[in-house]
């Protein structure tokens, strides 16, 4: 487990609280956002393209023209990849975090994980993340986050767009170095694109992680039973096959920021 990091669960809810940016995460970033953003598969072939130092400045470069709200949901979505894959060690991520075909963040689902320790079980995850705003605590607005990741995972889970599936199978293809684990995935990301093709798409066989990243005082912590209630009120609609959720809470974005920002070599 990370340092400065305080994870409770239950079930199958999780709350993971930032209580300080350690120089463990800063190492656990250094590490890893070269395979975040392109992919396990690319990195291993050891290109200058995918380095840390280059991947870095396209991060910054891609952050920097962002509208304030996406730039919440860039850093969001990175200290999601981190956290998530290191509470969750049997789960693997399968697609990059930037869009292979333009210099942008990918489209389509944020994260697509494997857990191999359950045959394969495959997680389509969605990351929501903001600050306090008009909202009036951590709870109001993490209830919130939770509300839109539900809400818009479950219309794009039903709406048979084949480009959603189509973007995790390539992101699979270029994220996995096991290559049966990869034709596995894929295998199963085809049956989807099956499904599309042929208007069937279905939230109801689809295992859904629900995440959140909320940038407020921690002072205002989020409680884990106000996650393990909207999670088993989510259950009992019925509308996903399996259910995680996780929120993440960390005072500012800023520190983050300031932290990749120095890591540029001039």
């Amino acid at each position: 487990m990370l340092k400065g990091i305080k994870v409770k669960e239950s079930c199958n809810s999780t709350v993971c609280i930032v209580e300080s940016f350690t120089d463990e995460i800063k190492i656990r970033i250094r590490e890893n956002l070269n395979s975040i953003c392109h992919g396990r598969g690319k990195v291993h072939r050891k290109s200058k393209l995918y380095s840390y130092e280059r991947t870095l400045k396209d991060f910054l470069d891609r952050y920097e023209k962002k509208t304030s709200k996406q730039k919440t949901g860039m850093i969001g979505e990175l200290l999601s990849h981190i956290i998530i894959l290191d509470v969750f060690t049997n789960l693997q991520s399968v697609n990059p975090y930037f869009n292979m075909e333009e210099k942008n963040v990918k489209k389509g689902f944020d994260l697509v994980l494997v857990d191999e320790s359950e045959n394969n079980k495959l997680w389509i995850t969605e990351v929501k993340a903001g600050r306090l705003g008009k909202l009036t605590n951590s709870r109001r607005k993490n209830n919130s986050l939770l509300s839109i990741a539900k809400n818009d995972l479950n219309t794009r889970l039903n709406e048979n767009d084949q480009h959603l599936w189509q973007n995790a199978i390539n992101g699979a293809m270029v994220s996995m170095k096991n290559s049966n684990l990869r034709s596995e995935i894929v295998d199963i990301l085809e049956e989807n694109l099956d499904d599309a093709y042929e208007d069937e798409s279905s939230s109801t066989d689809k295992n859904v992680i629900l995440t959140t990243v909320l940038f407020n005082d921690i002072r205002d912590v989020i409680k884990l039973k106000d996650v393990v209630s909207f999670a088993t009120n989510t259950e009992n609609e019925n509308i996903f096959a399996d259910i995680m959720v996780i929120s993440v809470q960390k005072n500012t974005l800023e520190k983050v920021v300031e932290f990749l920002r120095s890591e540029v070599k001039i």
